[in-house]
Order: structure tokens, then C-alpha cells, then sequence
């Protein structure tokens, strides 16, 4: 049993220029068949590994999920800072011109993040 019955998907989404926006709520996430319990501590502990270059790139910002037919979507930008507050993980974005132009037209209704969770059922971890 679930110790919240609310799972959280996705955040609406509305582009305010100069503030980030929020990618993880505290809670509970379904992603796929699980049920992730994201704590303050695990977000935080996203936010020290970003901060601390792992991994080594910036996040990007892309323009909808991989698919078959579009394996590598438009990128919009890049995620220049994180900032934990008591309701989640909030990006700080750096859009490129594709991603200033389609963020003001309010093209983007949801933020869903991507993260690699891990492999054949691991964790989160400190390189990921």
C-alpha cells in the first residue's frame, strides 16, 4: 500500500521569464511500473551531485520525450542551476533561441522529466 495515495506525474507548466520551474514534487513519482518516494534528502542529494559535476554536462531542456520515430527531440536549452525548496527541485533555465521563442508562445503546457534511474533496477546514483 502506498503511503500516498496521490501519485504525481507531471507539473503544469507556464513560462515566467527569469524564474525556474519546478521538475520534482516531494512525494511519491510513478515512472513506469514504479513508485519512487522522493524525499527532500534524495532531491537534495540531486542537487549536491549537480552541483558538484556529475555528470559533467548540463542538463538539457528538450523540446518532448525520445521516440521511435524522433530519437533525439529539438533542444531548447539547458538547465543552469538547480534550487531545492520544501515543495521540490526547481531548474533555473538557459534557453536557446528555439526555447525562448516557444516558451513565450506558451507551446508547453507540462514539465516531465527525464532521469536515469538507474540500470537493471538499480538506484539513483551519484554518477547518474
Amino acid at each position: 500500500m502506498l503511503s500516498n495515495p496521490q501519485l504525481l506525474w507531471v507539473d503544469p507548466y507556464k513560462y515566467t521569464a527569469g524564474a525556474p520551474f519546478r521538475v520534482f514534487p516531494v512525494g511519491e513519482f510513478k515512472r513506469g511500473e514504479r513508485v519512487l518516494d522522493l524525499t527532500k534528502e534524495r532531491l537534495g542529494e540531486m542537487k549536491s551531485n549537480y552541483e558538484a559535476q556529475r555528470p559533467r554536462w548540463k542538463i538539457p531542456i528538450y523540446a518532448g520525450h525520445p521516440t521511435d520515430t524522433q530519437p533525439d527531440p529539438p533542444k531548447l536549452g539547458n538547465v543552469a542551476s538547480l534550487d531545492l525548496r520544501d515543495d521540490g527541485l526547481y531548474a533555473m533555465p538557459e534557453y536557446n533561441e528555439d526555447g525562448q521563442s516557444l516558451t513565450q508562445k506558451e507551446s508547453y503546457q507540462y514539465v516531465s522529466p527525464g532521469v536515469l534511474w538507474g540500470l537493471a533496477g538499480a538506484l539513483y546514483t551519484d554518477e547518474q
